[in-house]
């Protein structure tokens, strides 16, 4: 995930940098990280962040931009799928991911067991919708011990599940209304810096494949979130202070 940031940052910067081979090196490094790391949501993170990039550059080409981002998709999804090296490490993966999108069924036993832990996260749900049953105690609650943790619990694999299980609705909205806040301020000052369009690639990417694991107590998720609301207020700050200095330039003119 932090190669994805990486790597969309490294789009942002390639913009102004004289040395351009340099980022794409980087980029190219980057995605090389996350196919030889077998990441499913590493993969989802890059197609999210490189079509939502080239959608928000696109208000003039969008149909261009769109079809320049399937392109660069579509090398990639056979890059995972026609070498070797890469099918055995990720593109099993893949295709057990599409199996269970399209045909509703998949033999990866990592992806039947989040299913089942998601499915049930949310008959327990059901049952106690607005306050939970206390965050982190899907393990306990559940009593669901998984083959391979000894007599650990397992955790639900879903941050949405996550935090309806544990703080409910009540908790779940209160955990959320900060996020929105980012969000739409991402999206309102998108016209403010030229990096927003890359932070909001980031932020969305993230949330997206928080359906596959949990956020919410992670310290390296939370600096994230705060890097991109202090590189937000800092551009909107900016742009108020150059707004009010050219305010006092007229007026001195004047």
């Amino acid at each position: 995930m932090l190669s994805v940031y990486a790597m969309t940052l490294c789009m942002y910067f390639i913009k102004k940098s004289p040395n351009k081979w340099d980022y794409r090196l980087k980029i190219a490094f980057y995605i090389i990280v996350v196919l030889f790391s077998g990441s499913r949501k590493g993969l989802l993170m890059i197609g999210a962040s490189i079509l939502l990039i080239n959608v928000v550059f696109g208000t003039k080409n969008l149909l261009r931009n769109i079809f320049v981002a399937g392109i660069a998709l579509v090398v990639i999804y056979f890059m995972v799928m026609k070498i070797p090296a890469l099918y055995n490490i990720i593109g099993v993966r893949v295709e057990e991911l599409l199996s269970l999108v399209f045909e509703d069924s998949t033999q990866d036993g990592s992806l039947i067991t989040r299913q089942t832990l998601i499915e049930i996260g949310w008959k327990y749900i059901g049952k106690n919708p607005w306050f939970g049953y206390g965050y982190d105690n899907f393990k306990l609650v559940s009593g669901i011990v998984g083959t391979q943790s000894g007599d650990y619990g397992l955790y639900s694999h879903n941050n949405y599940v996550e935090l309806l299980f544990g703080g409910g609705i009540i908790g779940t909205t209160l955990y959320y209304i900060p996020m929105v806040a980012i969000l739409v301020g991402l999206i309102r000052n998108l016209k403010t810096h030229a990096c927003i369009p890359y932070l909001l690639a980031i932020f969305v990417a993230k949330h997206v494949v928080e359906y596959g694991y949990v956020s919410y107590y992670s310290r390296i998720d939370a600096y994230v979130i705060a890097f991109i609301l202090g590189c937000l207020l800092w551009c909107r700050n900016n742009k108020v202070e150059k707004s009010e200095e050219k305010e006092n330039a007229i007026k001195k003119i004047k």
